[in-house]
């Protein structure tokens, strides 16, 4: 089974820091949280991948980024 689910990714910036978003990310929010700091959060976008070995009987799953 595969599927999209969102991860909360967040960072302090300061004045003059360039940062870097991924092109999918969405729902992006700046709030100041000291002098000189804000805090840029946004939804990233992850894959669900199913794992599965053949000597093991539960499917393990693992999210990319």
């Amino acid at each position: 089974m595969h599927g999209t689910n969102f991860k909360v990714e967040s960072e302090l910036c300061a004045p003059g820091q360039v940062m870097n978003l991924p092109d999918a990310a969405s729902t992006l929010s700046v709030e100041p949280v000291g002098p000189g700091l804000v805090r840029i959060t946004y939804l990233k976008p992850v894959h669900e991948i199913s794992i599965e070995r053949p000597d093991e009987t539960e499917r393990a799953m693992a999210y990319v980024d």
